[in-house]
């Protein structure tokens, strides 16, 4: 693929006011970049910062465009204003994000829904079937996209989406009618507020915040300036698709996927490939019996096979969570006559309305005395109303795992328990049919590692785990057409679908228990082709793509 030479590009770059984002449009204009449009909030210092880029490169140089991201219309006006105003765009930079699980339902409007927002209106100004000239796009992800993070589950989970979006829309499907790559950059710990200010925003309690602050303090960190000489170079030299990491102020490295190391092939076909499956290790020994749970989107589908799973396994009650056109109450009343007169519950519930979904919860409590078991179910593959999808697979998956911490931890008053975060195999490779729905189920494994390190455990009694299921008869499957994306042909759908045998929601639900009975904290879970759940052994730091 093409290199570019940054001189006399054109360049939009997003929460450029201050920051690494400053350090960007700088280094942009260092290397001869033409013009650069710095987005940021009406209330950051983007004017300031613009004239100070002018008086060092030449009045013109920089322009400030007012710009809250997580608005659509504002974004889009900026995209139009900089190649009105320039007479064309380039480069773009997705750079704006804060690190704040506290504030977290910002956290991922601005590191995921605003980033894919961004990489779609990058497209349309810059593709060349769109009538522009090509360009790249880079999207800034962090090392937590790779690694835990421990104190920020939920922007370890956005970053590991950014990373997963990324590759995807980096897929040789998308360049070869857009002639624009799509680049991930993922700075190691920089000096900026977002380091400087985290403790204040971590998800740990207040009385911990303060030594938190103190040993984020004495990190080493490298400067903003470092990772911008980075962007610079792999605009220049990058692969599409290609993924990067700047760390301890040494140049940019790029990281090596989609392989697992160590491990042997479970998965290949024409596109992507997923390594490495081992049997478990048996770590805990959960007995459903007796035990309460609840699971969302549980009325059709697997959901009900979770549902009807945990009764065959002696669960006591299970409270069925569903929309309120669904077909929650007949799925319900059939599982009692199955199995017993009032043992599962239908609780109408949108998920992505926080009031109902909490609503469900002390629902399921009151009604049965107790929780033990919460399987995050609920989702849709629709890239065509893909902000939707981004609400229900993960910001509903973020809300129903703090609930089930909150109803089941033992820091609580509770007795601990489990939580099945449903991901799919779309969260261990990627693909360039449905690019946003692998990002959310990237994210869901970014969330649940972080949450299943020890520290959460310890505090909660709460084990955290996630099922990644292969194809799956399910409507999820066998309705998705009319779902994509705009850019993507159902003859490409048809070609990567017609390669795969489906498997039965009996077979995943099967492996979901036998996840709950055995599954380490923080474990992420297969059930390929029917076969039994194997355990994926996944690396806890990057791994450097070595040059032939």
């Amino acid at each position: 693929m093409s290199a570019m030479d940054v001189e006399g590009k054109i360049a939009l770059v997003t929460g450029a006011a201050s920051g690494i984002g400053f350090a960007y449009a700088k280094e942009l204009l260092q290397n001869g970049a033409k013009h650069v449009a710095i987005l940021d909030l009406a209330s950051s210092s983007g004017s300031e910062s613009a004239n100070k880029l002018n008086g060092e490169f030449g009045n013109g140089k920089a322009t400030f465009i007012r710009c809250d991201v997580t608005k659509a219309q504002e974004f889009e006006a900026a995209f139009a204003k900089t190649v009105k105003e320039f007479g064309g765009l380039d480069i773009v930079v997705n750079n704006a994000g804060i690190m704040d699980d506290v504030r977290w339902e910002l956290e991922i409007n601005i590191n995921l829904t605003a980033v894919v927002r961004g990489t779609l209106l990058s497209f349309q100004y810059m593709g060349k079937d769109k009538g522009g000239k090509g360009g790249v796009v880079v999207n800034v992800a962090s090392t937590a996209g790779i690694t835990p993070a421990i104190y920020f589950p939920v922007y370890s989970g956005t970053k590991n989406a950014v990373i997963g979006a990324s590759r995807s829309f980096g897929h040789p499907y998308h360049f070869e009618k857009s002639a624009v790559r799509v680049l991930t950059m993922c700075p190691h710990i920089t000096h900026t507020q977002l380091i400087t200010k985290g403790a204040e925003r971590a998800h740990i309690e207040n009385e911990e915040k303060e030594k938190l602050s103190g040993s984020m303090k004495t990190l080493p960190m490298q400067t903003p300036e470092s990772v911008a000489k980075g962007v610079i170079k792999i605009i220049k030299v990058g692969e599409n698709g290609s993924v990067w990491m700047v760390a301890d102020g040494e140049p940019a490295c790029e990281l090596d996927f989609p392989s697992f190391p160590g491990g042997k092939i479970l998965y290949q076909s024409r596109k992507s490939e997923i390594f490495i499956v081992s049997p478990a290790i048996q770590l805990s020994d959960m007995d459903v019996k007796n035990k309460i749970a609840l699971v969302t989107g549980g009325a059709n589908g697997i959901g009900f096979a979770y549902v009807r799973e945990l009764l065959k396994n002696g669960a006591a009650h299970v409270a069925l969570l569903d929309l309120a056109n669904s077909n929650g109450d007949e799925s319900a009343r059939k599982l009692n006559e199955e199995f017993g007169a009032d043992r599962v519950l239908f609780v109408v519930c949108d998920v992505t309305k926080s009031e109902e979904f909490e609503a469900a919860f002390a629902t399921t409590v009151k009604e049965f005395g107790g929780l033990d078991i919460v399987i995050n179910n609920a989702g849709i593959m629709d890239d065509a109303r893909w902000e939707l999808e981004i609400a229900i697979n993960y910001t509903a998956v973020v809300r129903g795992t703090l609930l089930g911490y909150r109803y089941m931890g033992k820091d609580k008053g509770n007795k601990g328990g489990v939580i099945v975060n449903i991901s799919s195999l779309a969260g261990l490779i990627t693909g360039p049919s449905f690019p946003v729905y692998i990002a959310t189920k990237h994210a869901v494994i970014g969330l649940t590692r972080s949450f299943g390190l020890p520290y959460h455990f310890e505090k909660t009694g709460v084990r955290v785990i996630s099922m990644c299921p292969s194809f799956t008869d399910t409507q999820l499957i066998t309705q998705c057409v009319g779902r994509t994306l705009d850019s993507v042909e159902q003859e490409e759908i048809d070609e990567t679908f017609s390669t795969f045998t489906l498997q039965r929601p009996e077979s995943v639900a099967v492996g979901v228990l036998h996840a709950i009975r055995v599954g380490e904290n923080g474990s992420i879970w297969i059930v390929d082709k029917g076969q039994p759940a194997f355990e994926v052994q996944m690396t806890d730091r990057p791994v450097k793509k070595v040059s032939a």
